[in-house]
């Protein structure tokens, strides 16, 4: 006995896969993208906040002493902690 099976439609087919597909792994690749910079960042003594805002991940720190280091104050220069974990994450040492 001899079974053959023709297969049609396979394009059309990838492509509904590629288009259901495509949100949530780049929802997912958003997401690790904001827990590995936060990881970065934690290292750096500073407590990091992962906030989802429709299609963006925020990384950033609601800590006034944070903040202060980051931008500088009057008495004080900056040391920056947010852009340093950034160029890290992007391999940009």
């Amino acid at each position: 006995m001899r079974i053959t099976a023709t297969v049609s439609g396979g394009t059309a087919l990838a492509a509904r896969l590629a288009t259901a597909l495509e949100a949530p792994l780049a929802r997912r690749a958003r997401l690790q993208a904001g827990e590995a910079l936060a990881q970065r960042i934690e290292a750096g003594g500073v407590v990091p906040r992962v906030e989802e805002q429709g299609d963006r991940v925020l990384v950033g720190s609601a800590d006034p002493g944070a903040i202060a280091r980051e931008t500088g104050t009057l008495d004080t220069p900056p040391t920056p902690w947010l852009l340093p974990a950034a160029a890290d994450l992007r391999g940009r040492r």
